[in-house]
């Protein structure tokens, strides 16, 4: 079984058509995206109707909650509120009420899958997560690899042996050992900010325990 991993594609249905090209040539069984759909970019409903086409599973990102929940908009500013508001006067009601079914998150084929920090948080950020607490966090999981989203920066923490190491995520297959837990950071589909324009997103192989991340140009 080998699942793509997608996340905060907000809505650059551009980078997404090609990362699913890129997906497609690669013998993957499934796609889980990890929230942030929408926000930002100008086509929200293209990223919508690509996700629906390709039977893609989606979790509850911030900025879908933001779009949901008008108590939680109040604390966007800027464009990114700006964004939410206009997508919100674009997307169908029928669209809306689906998104509204998005669980925070999902376990599947042994991973868990969340936009923010496990175990269900749209909100939380890894890169901001004092490794003591990510400690205690993962300690509990059941998991062996939990996957996120939210900072939209390729890399992750292992804990092994009571202690939390960060690392990053270049081009390197991550060989995955059973005896430690994973948090493991996708990137972005489309809004890249790490000085590199390319769309990431991540392969995981899960009876290889192999996380591959993948870099696809734009242009």
């Amino acid at each position: 079984m080998r699942i793509a991993v997608i996340s905060d594609i907000h809505s650059n249905s551009q980078a997404l058509y090609r990362v699913l090209e890129d997906i497609g040539q690669n013998g993957v069984d499934g796609t889980i995206s990890l929230g942030d759909t929408i926000g930002y970019g100008d086509d929200p409903c293209g990223v919508l109707q690509l996700l629906k086409n390709n039977n893609i599973l989606s979790t509850l990102g911030n900025h879908e909650l933001a779009l949901l929940n008008s108590r939680y908009r109040e604390r966007f500013r800027g464009g990114a509120r700006a964004a939410i508001e206009h997508h919100l006067s674009l997307i169908p009601r029928n669209d809306l009420d689906s998104m509204a079914t998005w669980p925070f998150f999902l376990v599947e084929s042994g991973g868990r899958f969340v936009h923010g920090l496990p175990p269900d948080s749209v909100m939380g950020y890894l890169s901001r997560t004092p490794e003591h607490q990510l400690a205690g966090i993962m300690a509990l999981l059941p998991q062996t690899v939990s996957f996120v989203g939210h900072t939209h920066l390729l890399g992750g923490v292992v804990l092994e042996d009571r202690m939390v190491t960060r690392f990053s995520l270049g081009k390197k297959i991550l060989f995955l050992d059973k005896a430690c837990r994973y948090i493991i950071n996708a990137g972005s589909v489309g809004q890249s900010r790490d000085w590199d324009g390319r769309a990431k997103y991540i392969i995981w192989d899960v009876l290889s325990g192999t996380v591959e991340p993948r870099y696809v140009t734009l242009v």
